[in-house]
């Protein structure tokens, strides 16, 4: 598979190139220009085939196997779940929320479980929005006029992807996120020339070297233990990663194959407006809504695809992976409201199953390509 900007990195030892302190603090200011983007991280020595042999036996997070066929080429791919086809089947997938908290040498600490920045709201917190979220509470989800149920978000997506299916043999079809697990919170502290703060929309955000992170991940992902029937997300607060040096941001989340064999994910809750219109665009809860969508329907990063190109996200290039958030990425819809909340939340639209397989007549909701129909037509080649 190729990943032109969403590379899949596997890190075994982690060589880190200290940026110069000429560049850090010439990063001090707003980076010049902002390219927000998500990635893909492998960590080596993972043994996916034994995974899913755990999986297999009902002691890892279920997957199953479908494939489409385009120009004559059969493409396979692998998501998480039971497949729709085969009857109204529920999996509950155990999640678990580990909350990071990030500590800058100017003292600065970014901490998902302390009330965010007063000039941003001040009252409640990343970790508290993000478990009483439409990730993990039900919420009324219309594609259009078309009613995919009264649900979590990605279960929602899933319907929609397999609406056909789900709509004629597999009306109670589900997949859904467990009640978040949180541990305890891990507080890490990001040496000087690894990470720098800067000041957004309405307080200060991290931006730290995508090599250190990762290897904190790797670290935080050991250390806690996650059960191989567990999805391990790591949850931070107004940061994000650059690749090279503080001027080339964004990475604001990831997901991939753990020290475990099986998906994680990590990714930032923000309310900085830093990213340009649309407003929403990457805060809120669209990053967690993009990287556990992606890890669902691509879940070992092996489901290769026909070339694609986006027009809403150009920063990916022309690329062949199933990564359903990349192709939409920027594109906010919303508001939601949680009954007992006030918040109104924002998700991102996410490409159908259908949209990458170039169908010319998708079987996803009301014939559409994505969620919330930004895409009418199939992916273009490139």
């Amino acid at each position: 598979m190729k990943f032109p900007l969403k590379a899949v990195l596997a890190f075994a030892t982690l060589a880190i190139m200290a940026p110069s302190l000429a560049g850090i603090l010439a990063a001090q200011d707003q980076p010049n220009k902002i390219i927000p983007t998500y990635t893909v991280i492998n960590y080596a020595g993972t043994d996916v085939v034994a995974y899913q042999a755990l999986a297999a036996e009902g002691k890892g997070i279920p997957t199953w196997n479908g494939s489409f066929t385009y120009n004559g080429i059969k493409y396979p791919f692998t998501m998480i779940g039971t497949d729709p086809a085969k009857g109204s089947a529920t999996t509950t997938v155990p999640f678990v929320i580990i909350p990071l908290a990030i500590r800058f040498s100017d003292g600065t600490l970014l901490d998902p479980t302390k009330p965010i920045q007063t000039a941003c709201g001040g009252k409640s917190t990343a970790l508290a929005l993000t478990e009483n979220s439409p990730m993990f509470q039900d919420v009324i989800w219309k594609s259009g006029t078309t009613d995919v149920g009264t649900t979590q978000y990605i279960d929602a997506f899933q319907r929609a992807t397999f609406w056909k299916t789900v709509k004629s043999k597999s009306p109670n079809y589900h997949l859904l996120l467990g009640q978040p697990t949180v541990t305890k919170t891990v507080t890490v502290e990001v040496p000087a020339n690894y990470g720098v703060t800067m000041t957004g929309s309405c307080g200060k955000w991290g931006d730290v070297d995508i090599n250190w992170y990762s290897s904190e991940v790797s670290k935080v992902l050991s250390q806690m233990k996650i059960g191989a029937n567990e999805f391990p997300y790591i949850l931070t607060y107004d940061t994000f990663e650059y690749q090279g040096n503080p001027q080339q941001c964004c990475v604001l989340g990831f997901h991939g194959i753990g020290p475990n064999g099986g998906p994680y994910g990590t990714g930032a809750y923000t309310e900085q407006e830093i990213f340009g219109p649309p407003q929403h665009n990457f805060s809120d809860i669209v990053t967690i809504s993009h990287e556990i969508g992606e890890a669902v329907d691509d879940p070992f990063l092996n489901n290769a695809v026909p070339n694609w190109m986006s027009p809403f996200a150009p920063q990916y290039g022309c690329n062949n992976g199933l990564e359903v958030g990349d192709p939409v990425a920027g594109l906010p819809v919303g508001p939601y409201t949680v009954k007992g909340v006030k918040h109104e939340y924002y998700v991102q639209d996410l490409a159908f199953e259908t949209w990458f397989a170039k169908a010319k007549t998708s079987t996803s909701v009301n014939g559409w390509y994505s969620m919330f129909g930004t895409f009418k037509t199939p992916a273009p080649g490139c």
